[in-house]
């Protein structure tokens, strides 16, 4: 596994193990929207990123268009699972 908190950024509950919700910064957030674009992530964390990203939606603390604009930029030639879960939300 990549040490992501060295690169100056980190990934919170690496591998989804945990059932809690993370809320990054923006800079944060765009770093490991980056490594979801090259595929760098696990599968699975590049979902709980998303994933985290549209529950926070949901709960009125990101705007729709800070998940549209993530989702857009970084996620829109993922796979699964993330790609199911755009499009199921």
């Amino acid at each position: 596994a990549m040490d992501l908190a060295y690169m100056g950024f980190a990934k919170l509950n690496y591998g989804q193990k945990g059932f809690y919700r993370t809320k990054y910064s923006q800079e944060n957030l765009e770093e490991l929207g980056k490594l979801i674009e090259r595929k760098m992530l696990p599968r699975i964390d590049a979902w709980g990123i998303e994933n985290d990203l549209y529950a926070l939606l949901r709960a009125r603390m990101v705007k729709i268009g800070d998940y549209l604009g993530f989702v857009s930029r970084h996620c829109i030639d993922s796979e699964y699972p993330i790609s199911e879960s755009i499009a199921s939300q």
